[in-house]
């Protein structure tokens, strides 16, 4: 029987580990997870370092101001020891790091000190950033998870517990003492996910450092929940935007069924044990496209309406929305949507980041949302060096035509991950940026700006034609003065009202 602790930094939607600590816990292994920091933001002015773009998620808030997204705190010294000290106490076999390319830089550092302390304890990394840049991270772990990792992982702490330190495990890269690293190939994706355990949702054997405190237990739940509780239904997605890592997973695994999912009754059976368990207030699920399957979609409400009943949030496509399908979903249970718009321009949507979605389908699908009375914000793409300010405009131009065009918390920055389409074009070609940061400043606040019900439509679309505004954009401020007062009396709230009773005011306000 191997212990292994899986960490994870910044990051509390560890769905995948949970997967992992479930079937290494149904075979008999005692499994941890300890959580490194709170998900952070914070605003770009007041960030003591900025990231680069690449390695960072960069968007504008719907009150007008620049945010660095899964901000990376620095690691106190204090919380650095208490995490030292719970690895002493828990005593693993296998030490286990899942990140991001946004987290990649302090996993690292973290890794360093790791393997100082703890020399002859094995480090595996694992996540969408080991899969993309395997060699990179072997530069700092012994062995890295390539694809999905349940029965890699599984068969990795098995030979750790019978000390045989099997190399050959497919999924995985090992690096010899002598530096040599040996590549395993991969194994077929998992077709039936059913064939997995339920996923690991407890908070036992699980635990938070932060504020200089570790937290565990019902400490943690509160810490960690929000009163929420965050699942996936499904594995992959039926698109290829070119800003997406979805690409590169198309590369690995050729010929491939890509999109998978559980069945309803696998989804329901685990969501009855986490009502019971957890008493959560609203389900949020994390596919990539939530109605892709309007069969599944049917069973799926009957059986959530009967057995959970829940408020549920959850990812849709233009081009996956029928009146139909929401509205048996809103049947049951269905609270919110978000939506991808990333661009009002045909050229960028098309050309740029492979979304063949014409602005209609965007139309009509908002117009199904505000029928129905669901709730949703849509996703928006900015500051793209490919984009012009025609482009720019074509874009404001849609969201106009929106009913309600509410954004999600703001727009975000393009990013330009490794082993995206984008970053190959980027680094392909020579872009011209032809809109200046003044000129992203002007159109960013816009966008937000259409949000507001004040000033009327007409009036943004004569805003977006001055050309004076567009040379001095902080004048448009004057429209972010509520917002911001909004904000400010939000978060005060947060401060003064113990945070058990704000998860109680949140839950009876999305019922």
């Amino acid at each position: 029987m191997a212990k292994v602790i899986f960490v994870s930094l910044y990051n509390k939607e560890v769905i995948g580990v949970n997967y992992l600590s479930a079937l290494l816990k149904k075979s008999g292994h005692q499994v941890s997870t300890i959580f490194l920091k709170r998900y952070n933001q914070v605003l770009k002015k007041d960030a003591k370092s900025s990231p680069s773009p690449e390695n960072c998620h960069m968007m504008v808030d719907s009150c007008g101001r620049d945010l660095i997204l899964a901000y990376n705190t620095p690691i106190k010294t204090k919380e650095l020891n208490l995490f030292l000290k719970l690895l002493n106490r828990l005593k693993p076999d296998l030490i286990g790091f899942t990140l991001t390319t946004v987290t990649l830089n302090t996993t690292a550092k973290i890794t360093k000190i790791v393997k100082e302390e703890f020399k002859n304890i094995p480090v595996v990394w694992g996540g969408i950033e080991s899969t993309i840049e395997p060699e990179k991270c072997l530069g700092y772990a012994d062995i890295v998870c390539l694809g999905e990792g349940e029965e890699a992982i599984l068969e990795l702490a098995n030979s750790l517990d019978s000390q045989s330190r099997n190399t050959n495990i497919r999924n995985l890269w090992f690096k010899k003492n002598n530096g040599e690293i040996v590549k395993n190939p991969l194994r077929p994706l998992i077709q039936d996910l059913d064939s997995l355990p339920i996923t690991d949702f407890t908070y036992n054997s699980k635990y938070l450092i932060d504020d200089e405190r570790l937290f565990q237990e019902e400490n943690l739940l509160l810490a960690l929940s929000e009163g929420y509780y965050e699942t996936i239904t499904s594995r992959g997605c039926p698109f290829l935007c070119s800003y997406c890592c979805n690409n590169q997973l198309k590369k690995l695994y050729p010929n491939q069924k890509r999109l998978r999912r559980l069945s309803v009754e696998n989804v329901i059976k685990e969501l009855r044990q986490v009502k019971e368990e957890l008493n959560p207030y609203q389900i949020i699920f994390h596919d990539d496209i939530f109605t892709f399957n309007k069969q599944w979609i049917n069973s799926f409400a009957k059986l959530y309406r009967e057995h959970i009943s829940l408020p549920f949030w959850c990812n849709i496509h233009p081009l996956y929305t029928k009146e139909d399908v929401l509205l048996t979903l809103k049947e049951a249970g269905l609270s919110g949507v978000t939506c991808g718009i990333q661009s009002g321009s045909n050229y960028i949507a098309n050309e740029i980041f492979n979304r063949k979605v014409a602005n209609q389908d965007i139309i009509q699908c908002a117009k199904i949302l505000n029928q129905l009375n669901i709730n949703y914000n849509f996703d928006l793409i900015t500051n793209n060096p490919f984009e012009t300010e025609k482009d720019c405009q074509e874009t404001l131009n849609l969201l106009l035509k929106l009913p309600n065009p509410t954004l999600n918390n703001g727009v975000s920055k393009l990013s330009f991950f490794p082993g995206t389409k984008i970053k190959e074009r980027l680094d392909n070609e020579k872009t011209k940026k032809p809109v200046n940061e003044h000129m992203y400043a002007f159109y960013n606040k816009l966008y937000l700006i259409t949000q507001f019900k004040i000033p009327p439509r007409r009036f943004i679309k004569a805003l977006s034609k001055n050309r004076f505004l567009k040379h001095y954009p902080y004048l448009l401020e004057i429209f972010f003065i509520l917002p911001r007062f909004k904000d400010q009396l939000k978060n005060l709230g947060k401060r003064i009202i113990p945070k058990s009773l704000w998860l109680q005011i949140k839950g009876f306000l999305s019922r």
